[in-house]
């Protein structure tokens, strides 16, 4: 059978965690902040730290900047050259040979 002091481990167990749980959600433990300030208890906002500032410029300056170095990667001048050059060249060879075609009509002719 089952050791009765095992059984009894397992129950003192539950009623630990039943008992921490009461006293962290309903009892003394409970805060309204994760980190344990208090609020105002005018209903006031709460005061930035001195890092705070700075560090959500930061966070806010680094999104920025990725989403401005992204949209380059797709829109940038030399994307753009390279559509261009790609275009004269197509224009150039389209008149190349059409000079050959003529050329050899010419010949033809002859």
């Amino acid at each position: 059978g089952i050791n009765a002091e095992y059984m009894e481990a397992v129950v003192s167990t539950q009623s630990t965690w039943k008992q921490w749980y009461q006293r962290r959600v309903h009892g003394e433990k409970w805060k309204a902040s994760p980190f344990g300030e208090l609020p105002d208890p005018d209903g006031g906002r709460r005061k930035w730290a001195s890092w705070e500032p700075a560090v959500y410029a930061f966070f806010f300056g680094s999104i920025m900047m990725n989403y401005v170095m992204l949209q380059q990667r797709w829109h940038n001048r030399h994307l753009f050259a390279s559509e261009e050059v790609i275009e004269r060249m197509s224009y150039k060879e389209l008149r190349e040979t059409e000079r050959e075609y003529l050329w050899v009509k010419y010949n033809e002719g002859k």
